[in-house]
């Protein structure tokens, strides 16, 4: 918004030096302007650039909502719709695929899975907005897909709500290649995960938080789960590499939208418009820091989002 400002403000300059040139009675010069007057006009120009700038600034600051209550569905549709809404974000026809989190095969409600009933709520907004199909996803990375497909309760919620479950560890595979130096880094990933027109990234609050270096499985690390190689998956690197991975998949496909599953934890949903915001505001909630998090940095560093909590606007509400 500045640089434009900046642009029609020399092009107005422009009009009137060539003005001045065609005819000297219209030279700045020549007219009766006091100091005052001048003054006062710069003062006028000044506080509308200001103003502009502030709101281009507002407009650009990403939104977090954090909304509690005790009814997921209500929660999740009101989150949703603080961050923009699925009307317009899902189009007629569009196919959407719901990224979850099941890297154990335990029941919903008990905090080391996402929620099915957070998804069932998602399912049906999308199709409210018009999407052509709706797909559930994973590639657990701890446990066969299916079995916690069906542990959480996905198998019977797919059948009532006329939706795909699909294991992306048997999907075809896509090769990847990302820039790195001289060379290229080659990873293969599920091809579902970039056949589809609007990806919803759905990570749950685990009841442990963190892992062993006290950094919770949220959205950024959840697309771990996008990858088909099954040998990685299972001997994940450490440290900085694993930074480097996450944000490697997040650079892959990027989330149109992000939906946390906080229900055991504070009975919370939380929803952004992309990943580092959205983790970066729980990370915050769950006490920790997300500039001391690796692969948060690394992610804002690369363009993927904001990861200072300064710099978001968080709308929060309890139903």
């Amino acid at each position: 918004m500045k640089n434009k400002i900046r642009n029609s403000n020399i092009e107005i300059l422009n009009n009137v030096q060539n003005l001045n040139d065609q005819n000297p009675k219209h030279c700045l010069g020549n007219l009766n302007f006091g100091h005052w007057d001048l003054f006062r006009i710069s003062c006028f120009v000044l506080s509308i650039l200001l103003i502009t700038s502030a709101f281009a600034f507002a407009e650009d600051k990403p939104v977090v909502a954090v909304v509690r209550g005790s009814s997921i569905e209500a929660q999740v549709r009101r989150a949703v719709d603080l961050v923009g809404g699925m009307q317009g974000r899902v189009k007629k026809w569009d196919r959407v695929l719901i990224k979850v989190s099941l890297d154990e095969a335990k029941p919903s409600g008990s905090g080391l899975v996402t929620n099915v009933e957070v998804v069932r709520s998602l399912i049906r907004m999308c199709k409210e907005a018009g999407a052509r199909r709706v797909t559930v996803v994973d590639g657990s990375l701890k446990t066969n897909t299916w079995k916690a497909f069906e542990a959480a309760g996905y198998n019977k919620m797919a059948k009532e709500e006329g939706v795909i479950l699909k294991d992306l560890d048997s999907d075809y595979i896509w090769r990847a290649w990302l820039p790195e130096g001289d060379g290229y880094k080659k990873y293969s990933v599920a091809t579902t995960v970039l056949n589809c027109e609007v990806f919803i990234n759905v990570p749950v609050i685990k009841d442990d938080k963190a892992d062993d270096k006290g950094s919770p499985s949220l959205a950024l690390k959840n697309l771990l789960g996008i990858m088909c190689d099954k040998w990685t998956k299972k001997r994940l690197p450490k440290g900085e590499k694993l930074d480097e991975l996450i944000v490697d998949m997040n650079s892959i496909r990027q989330s149109d939208l992000v939906v946390i599953d906080g229900t055991t934890y504070d009975g919370v949903i939380i929803a952004g418009n992309d990943a580092v915001s959205t983790d970066s505001i729980t990370l915050k909630m769950l006490k920790l820091d997300p500039g001391k998090i690796g692969y948060v940095k690394l992610a804002e560093n690369k363009g993927l989002g904001i990861g200072n909590p300064s710099e978001i606007e968080v709308k929060s509400e309890k139903l």
